[in-house]
């Protein structure tokens, strides 16, 4: 559901299908590759969970209320 590629200049970023159809990205800008791998598992299921219409697993929400203001946005 969401893809994860590098930029030339070494940032990353999650593409993704939105529920309401829309194609966004999720600019991680330089990151390890651990932590892209992992932050690009958790958008998959965000999206994946938006698009059914169905609750996240309470791991997934003690991620999501952990996450920087920036990336939440």
């Amino acid at each position: 559901m969401a893809s994860l590629s590098r930029d030339r200049n070494g940032t990353t970023r999650i593409q993704f299908i939105g529920a309401d159809g829309e194609r966004r990205a999720v600019r991680l800008g330089a990151v390890s590759q651990e932590i892209a791998d992992a932050v690009h598992r958790r958008v998959g299921q965000l999206v994946a969970h938006a698009i059914a219409g169905t609750a996240h697993e309470p791991e997934l929400s003690k991620w999501l209320a952990a996450v920087p203001p920036m990336l939440y946005q």
